[in-house]
C-alpha cells in the first residue's frame, strides 16, 4: 500500500502538478538572487556567510571554518523516481557533474572548501538531503558526518564509519540532557544542538519514503553507485540550533528546520514544546537571531509556521526548500510542486515577519552581521 501511495504521489507530480513561476509570488518578498546582508537587528564586527544550496541545503562559513547542511545538487527526474518505485529499479544516484558544479559554486564565493569544512550535517535521509553527502565527503578532506541512524545504515559501506556519528546519540530527550556537538574556531566556539523534529506528508496524507533502515547497507559502496528510491527512507528528522559563542557568551543563535512539520510537533506556545521536540527550552537562554524554515508541503500542517514562529520569535527569517528540486540544478528556479508557494506568503503569520524575511535562490549568499 505504501508503494501505491508513493506512485500516486509521483504520478500527480508528473501529470498535473507543475513547478510554479516566480512571477506569481507577491512583489514585496525579499527575493535574494545573488547576495544580501542581514544586519537590521544587530551591529557588530562579526560576519557569518551563508550560501543557500537548494532543497534546504546550506553552507555556513565563519572564521574560515564551515558547516555543510544537507548538500544536494543531483536533482532527479520524477519519471526516474516513479520507475524506481514501481520496478524497484536502481536508477537513483549522485551526479559527478552536478556535485562538482555545486561545490565549485560554493568555492566561487568562499574559496577552497576542503580546508574549510569542519562537519556535514544531514537533517534526515531522504535522497534530496543525503544522496550527495557520500560524494561530498569523499571530495573534501573527509570531515565528520552527523546523520540519523537510518542515514548511518544507508552510508555504512560508503563513508568511513569512524567519520560518522548518529544524531540520536546527541539529542536531548525527556530522560537525558546531552551536551552539544562542539568545536572551536580561531575566535569562536560553535555549538550544534540536534532537535528531534518531524516531516510533513508530501501531498495530503501521502508521505513518500517514510520509515527507517534498520540494517547496514552492504551494496552501496561507491558514492556514485545507482540505488533504488526506497534506499533513501526518512528515518528521524532533525532541526538544528547552532550557537556561535565568544568569551563564553552566545553572540549568535540560528534555528534551522528545512522541513515543514505537523503542528503537534511544533512548540505550541512560547517556551512550551510539542511532543516531537527534544526540550528546546533546556538550551542556554538566548533569543533566536535567524530562523531558517522550510516551505514545501506546509499546507499539511494548518498551524505551520504560525506556532513555530510564535515559539521561536526570531529576529529574522530565511525561507528554505521552496524551489522545484526536480528541475535541473543549473537552471533558474521555479517554485516547488504540490505546494502553493504564493499562498504561503499570504498567511497571516508569514505576512507579519515579511519585513525581516528573505527568500534566497539556490547559490545566493546571505551575510549575517552580528
Amino acid at each position: 500500500m505504501t508503494r501505491l501511495y508513493i506512485l500516486l504521489f509521483l504520478a500527480s507530480l508528473t501529470s498535473c502538478i507543475h513547478p510554479g513561476r516566480l512571477s506569481k509570488l507577491p512583489k514585496d518578498i525579499a527575493i535574494v538572487q545573488k547576495k544580501q546582508t542581514i544586519n537590521q537587528y544587530k551591529t557588530g564586527t562579526n560576519t557569518l556567510t551563508i550560501q543557500y544550496l537548494g532543497a534546504g541545503g546550506m553552507y555556513l562559513l565563519h572564521d574560515n571554518e564551515g558547516i555543510l547542511i544537507d548538500p544536494f545538487f543531483s536533482n532527479q527526474k520524477v519519471g526516474k523516481l516513479a520507475r524506481s518505485v514501481l520496478f524497484d529499479k536502481k536508477n537513483i544516484r549522485a551526479s559527478k557533474k552536478m556535485v562538482a558544479y555545486g561545490l565549485k559554486s560554493i568555492e566561487a564565493q568562499t574559496g577552497p572548501l576542503a580546508p574549510q569544512v569542519k562537519a556535514i550535517f544531514s537533517a534526515h535521509s531522504h535522497y534530496d538531503h543525503l544522496l550527495d553527502v557520500p560524494a561530498v565527503f569523499a571530495t573534501l578532506n573527509k570531515p565528520m558526518v552527523y546523520l540519523n541512524q537510518t542515514g548511518y545504515n544507508i552510508c555504512y559501506s560508503t563513508i568511513d564509519k569512524n567519520k560518522m556519528d548518529v544524531l540520536e546519540a546527541h539529542m536531548t530527550t525527556a530522560d537525558k540532557t546531552r551536551p552539544p556537538i562542539t568545536w572551536a574556531t580561531d575566535s569562536t566556539s560553535v555549538n550544534v544542538y540536534p532537535i528531534l523534529a518531524d516531516h510533513n506528508p508530501h501531498l495530503k496524507n501521502i508521505k513518500a519514503f517514510d520509515g527507517d533502515i534498520t540494517t547496514s547497507n552492504q551494496t552501496f559502496k561507491n558514492p556514485y553507485d545507482k540505488t533504488t528510491a526506497n534506499t533513501w527512507l526518512e528515518g528521524n528528522t532533525f532541526a538544528f540550533v547552532i550557537d556561535y559563542v565568544t568569551n563564553n557568551q552566545i553572540t549568535l543563535r540560528l534555528y534551522i528546520q528545512s522541513s515543514s512539520c505537523n503542528a503537534t510537533c511544533a512548540p505550541t506556545t512560547a517556551g512550551k514544546l510539542g511532543k516531537c521536540f527534544s526540550l528546546l527550552d533546556s538550551l542556554p537562554p538566548h533569543p533566536i537571531d535567524v530562523a531558517f524554515l522550510g516551505i514545501a508541503s506546509y499546507a499539511a500542517s494548518p498551524q505551520y509556521p504560525a506556532e513555530l514562529l510564535t515559539a521561536l520569535n526570531p529576529a529574522a527569517v530565511v525561507w528554505l526548500h521552496w524551489e522545484d528540486f526536480f528541475r535541473s540544478y543549473t537552471r533558474p528556479p521555479k517554485t516547488v510542486r504540490a505546494t502553493n508557494v504564493p499562498a504561503f506568503f499570504k498567511l497571516d503569520a508569514v505576512s507579519k515577519v515579511k519585513s525581516n524575511a528573505y527568500l534566497p535562490w539556490p547559490r545566493a549568499v546571505l551575510e549575517i552581521k552580528y
